[in-house]
């Protein structure tokens, strides 16, 4: 992953890092982890990039599924194209992960030509008095626990002047 790259997709994830005080984020130039223990919930410890050598993915997968078993959590890992080794999803599900596909697409509003859009889609910035509603639907699109509702709203209303959407395509690999 360019150093570009790697800056894209922490802007992606700005919002989380850091989620919590105690939130931890190991970062190197070949892997970006997220641990969240105050949160239960894959939307909060995730595995955001891996670039593994062969000989070394089978004890990183051990170390991390312990390192979330630890602090009783579930978490995904996801992989794309910068992902390595190629096989790592493969790895994974040996391991009992599941998986499905997401699209992430992602742009700044700020650098965005909202009149080259050519389709019936509709892009607007969520106003405040919508956040109850948006932290609603990405707790329920997440399955999180409903305790975990204030912490989220909270931080998301200190990032209001961040807004991104999404495309691309990443699989997401649960444990």
């Amino acid at each position: 992953m360019t150093e570009f790259e790697r800056q894209q997709v922490e802007q992606v994830h700005s919002w989380a890092l850091p989620r919590t005080r105690r939130a931890k984020v190991i970062r190197t130039e070949n892997w970006l982890q997220l641990i969240t223990e105050e949160y239960k919930s894959p939307g909060f410890n995730e595995i955001i990039h891996s670039s593994l050598s062969t000989e070394e993915l089978e004890n990183k997968i051990k170390e991390t599924i312990e390192t979330y078993r630890k602090i009783g959590t579930d978490f995904k890992w996801c992989t794309g194209p910068k992902t390595q080794p190629a096989n790592t999803g493969d790895a994974l599900r040996r391991h009992g992960f599941i998986s499905w596909f997401s699209r992430v697409m992602y742009c700044s509003l700020e650098n965005f030509n909202f009149k080259n859009i050519t389709t019936n889609i509709t892009v607007r910035r969520i106003d405040i008095s919508e956040m109850d509603f948006f932290v609603d639907l990405f707790m329920r699109c997440w399955k999180m626990d409903p305790a975990e509702r204030k912490p989220l709203l909270d931080q998301l209303l200190l990032i209001t002047s961040r807004n991104l959407f999404t495309k691309g395509t990443l699989r997401i690999l649960t444990a």
